[in-house]
This record gives C-alpha cells, sequence and structure tokens, in this order.
C-alpha cells in the first residue's frame, strides 16, 4: 500500500481591512438567506415564487408598471421577467396591456383574481416580517437601515471589473443576490423552470 504524504495548506492572510470585509459579508450572506428562506416559507404556501409574489405586490402597491420597471424590482434580467410574467398571466393573476403613452411599451397589472390574492397573502407576509425582525429594536431597525442604504450605494458604485478583456454587466440588472440563492435552492431548483413551482399549487384561479 503506497502512502501519500500531504501537507496543510496554507491559509491566506489579508490586512485588518480585507479582513473585516470578508467578515461582513460571510455575516451578511448567512443573515440574507436566513431572513428570506424566512419570509419566503410563508409566500410558498400560496404556490408563489419569490419573484412572482414580487411582481405581485410590485403591483399591488402602485398600480400598473412598465415591464422594464418590473424587472428593475426584482434583479431579473428581460428573460427571467418574460418567465415569470408568463406564468402568472397562464395562472389569470396579471396582465400585459399597451401604454396609454407609447404602445411599444408594455405595462403589468393586476387581474381582479391577481389582486384578490395579493390582499389576502400581503398583510400574512407583512407579519411575518415583523416577527422576522423583532430580533432588533426599533432603534436597532433604524441603524441599519441607514447602515445597508450606505452600504447598498457603495456596492452599486464599486467597479465591476472585467473578465475575458470584456466588461460585466450592469450588476443591478442581472445580479442574484444571496437571498434570491437561498429561495432558489431551497423552494425551488432553478428561478427559470416550471418544475421549479413550490409544491402544494396556487390559491389563484387558473385560466382553461
Amino acid at each position: 500500500m503506497t502512502c501519500v504524504e500531504t501537507y496543510p495548506m496554507e491559509t491566506p492572510t489579508y490586512d485588518q481591512e480585507t479582513e473585516r470585509a470578508l467578515k461582513l459579508f460571510e455575516a451578511l450572506t448567512r443573515c440574507s438567506d436566513s431572513v428570506a428562506y424566512a419570509a419566503q416559507r410563508s409566500i410558498a404556501l400560496h404556490g408563489l415564487s419569490a419573484s412572482e409574489f414580487g411582481v405581485l405586490e410590485l403591483l399591488h402597491r402602485k398600480g400598473a408598471s412598465a415591464l422594464g420597471d418590473v424587472g428593475a424590482h426584482i434583479l431579473r434580467t428581460t428573460g427571467s421577467v418574460t418567465y415569470v410574467m408568463d406564468q402568472l398571466v397562464k395562472h389569470n393573476l396579471v396582465r400585459r396591456v399597451d401604454s396609454p403613452d407609447d404602445r411599444r411599451v408594455k405595462y403589468a397589472e393586476l387581474t381582479p383574481e391577481g389582486d384578490e390574492l395579493i390582499g389576502k397573502i400581503y398583510p400574512e407576509h407583512a407579519r411575518r416580517l415583523s416577527v422576522i425582525m423583532s430580533g432588533l429594536s426599533p432603534r436597532q431597525q433604524e441603524q441599519a437601515l441607514r447602515l445597508l442604504h450606505e452600504l447598498d450605494k457603495s456596492a452599486s458604485a464599486a467597479p465591476t471589473g472585467s473578465r475575458n478583456g470584456r466588461h460585466a454587466h450592469d450588476r443591478r440588472a442581472t445580479r442574484e443576490t444571496p437571498a434570491r440563492r437561498a429561495s432558489s435552492s431551497r423552494l425551488r431548483r432553478s428561478p427559470d423552470t416550471e418544475s421549479d413551482r413550490p409544491a402544494g399549487g396556487r390559491s389563484g384561479k387558473q385560466t382553461k
């Protein structure tokens, strides 16, 4: 029997600022995953993915919205937004309409069935979020809001770098956050396939 001699891997060392940034990133990722999973369990009970719920929630709060604004809200690329919209239209929760000002621009708006569904589940979702966030005092929540807002601005302004000589795409249009990765891995296998639908079906009515 041949014995293979192994050597311990050398752990890279960084300056204090970089080490602190790495620890903060890990903490943010773990926290985002945990909060998102806890919040999305109630959404999944109604047969909705996180992206589908995000669309319904946006239209519930703001009314009919351009599809480009819908994509920016749920942080999805054009192809992914099309899939999400197709699923919502298929189940008669949302419809596409022409812009009153420019027929080349498509808007999304809730159907009566979609409005009824989101009106029923959104208060429940809001109460669940309140319970989740109660781990911080009201003052701590306000501090967290300010700090995360500043960090978001800093991250958005940071250079994206390049790969093979090509600049990376705009992150706000294509990035997938740790929270969305959590929803994809725990609630769905992939954000863009119909087989990823959470078990249990929808609460909304389906078209025939």
